[in-house]
């Protein structure tokens, strides 16, 4: 003859789900305290990496520029903007070799040739923050190839961004090398980002030495 076959009581049911809750409420804290923590840090190092990646790329652009005095245009130039009230700056750099970027943060295809790269800072409309934008005007001195452009965000979300030309013993937000026939002594970044309520928050400061070398004149073939 077969045992009879019992289930759980309703005081046993009601047992278990008092334990889980209290097994729930003990570890939930823990759990969103730690994907609190993730999203703080994702938070804090997103903005980082991608500052890296800005710097870096700026740094090679005006480190690459021909330390040749071009007739008819500057290597650097740099003037300052306004974009209601908020202080930007806008630098026009001349290159003509390939930036060495470290693979694991470059984010797109290194350039080759002759470059006309522009760093500007303009308003997202959407959001009313800053960003920097460097855009690339490739092939601008080939007879053959159709000048081609394009242009990428590298920082977002500003309440300013300027740089500044170290001339002498002094910084200006001005600056041709085509004038002054040599380049800036050292290029300062200065850059604060937008708080939630629309405020800037901390500011920034990058240094970019220069090399200190004067501008070599193109030798001119004399007429005949």
């Amino acid at each position: 003859m077969m045992a009879a076959r019992h289930g759980f009581s309703l005081l046993e049911v009601i047992l278990s789900l008092l334990v889980m809750a209290l097994v729930m409420a003990a570890v939930s804290p823990a759990l969103v305290g730690a994907l609190r923590a993730e999203r703080q840090a994702h938070a804090v190092l997103e903005p980082l990496a991608m500052q890296h990646v800005a710097f870096t790329i700026f740094t090679d652009d005006v480190q690459a520029a021909p330390q040749i005095a071009e007739v008819g245009g500057a290597q650097l130039s740099l003037e300052s903007t306004n974009l209601n009230s908020r202080e930007g700056s806008t630098l026009i750099v001349f290159r003509d070799a390939a930036p060495v970027i470290a693979p694991h943060i470059a984010k797109r295809a290194a350039d080759a040739g002759q470059h006309l790269i522009t760093w500007s800072v303009r308003e997202n409309i959407t959001t009313g923050a800053l960003e920097w934008v460097r855009q690339s005007d490739a092939n601008v001195l080939s007879t053959n190839l159709t000048p081609t452009t394009y242009d990428e965000v590298m920082l977002g979300n500003l309440a300013q961004l300027r740089i500044e030309a170290r001339d002498g013993g002094s910084w200006y937000a001005s600056f041709d090398s085509f004038l002054n026939s040599y380049f800036p002594r050292a290029l300062r970044i200065t850059y604060a980002y937008r708080l939630a309520d629309g405020t800037p928050g901390p500011s920034h400061v990058i240094i970019i030495d220069l090399p200190q070398s004067a501008l070599i004149p193109v030798a001119v073939e004399p007429v005949i």
